[in-house]
């Protein structure tokens, strides 16, 4: 069993741990949008210039790919971080610290139309409109490679972005477990008197 000096000592490097992966959050949040967006927009005025598609389109494809990737790393950050979170909270209540940095730490009581606010769905806002951006210049070179009008071209780039946007915003969404809420809150309204029943799956209510 844990010595009240051991706790102490994980406490500390717990901290440490937790201020490092929210240091690394911060930098991805404040490199990767810009970079991404200007990135993207620099590609969509290169399609302009029909014999740069066929690069366009690779180099479009390789900065989806390296943006989805940035974004697997961050959601994994994000399950870290939690994770560092509670067992930091584990250790106050261990050691008998009240009101301490994770035991008072405010829940997340604050909404903004359907979100409550917090880290998760802020990144999705983030992330979700730079990778859907990567599309439309990859669309547009794809499509005008086939010989389609520029109009037709630019026409299904917009919708493949909003499309891929609002497709990565649902899953974001998924992950921090908003529309599992949601179900509950409805059900509730709906079932006031009937305890939820958890069921197997993605979807399950817990």
């Amino acid at each position: 069993m844990a010595t009240p000096e051991d706790l102490r000592t994980e406490y500390e490097q717990v901290n440490e741990n937790f201020r490092a992966l929210a240091d690394i959050r911060f930098k991805l949040v404040a490199l990767v949008p810009p970079l991404g967006g200007v990135a993207a927009y620099t590609l969509a005025r290169l399609t302009e210039r029909q014999a740069d598609n066929a690069l366009v389109l690779a180099i479009s494809i390789f900065g989806f790919l390296a943006t989805l990737g940035i974004t697997f790393y961050d959601q994994r950050n994000s399950h870290l971080y939690n994770a560092l979170a509670d067992r930091a909270k584990a250790i106050e209540q261990a050691l008998g610290i009240i009101d301490a940095q994770f035991t008072g730490r405010p829940k997340r009581t604050r909404r903004l139309l359907f979100l409550r606010v917090g880290h998760d769905p802020g990144l999705a806002l983030i992330y979700a409109p730079v990778l859907g951006a990567w599309f439309f210049p990859a669309v547009v070179s794809g499509r005008s490679l086939y010989g389609a009008s520029m109009d037709q071209a630019r026409s299904a780039g917009f919708v493949a972005a909003a499309v891929a946007t609002a497709i990565f915003l649902e899953e974001f969404l998924r992950l921090d477990g908003v529309w599992r809420r949601t179900l509950t809150r409805i059900l509730k309204i709906v079932r006031p008197n009937k305890p939820l029943q958890p069921t197997s799956g993605a979807g399950a209510v817990r």
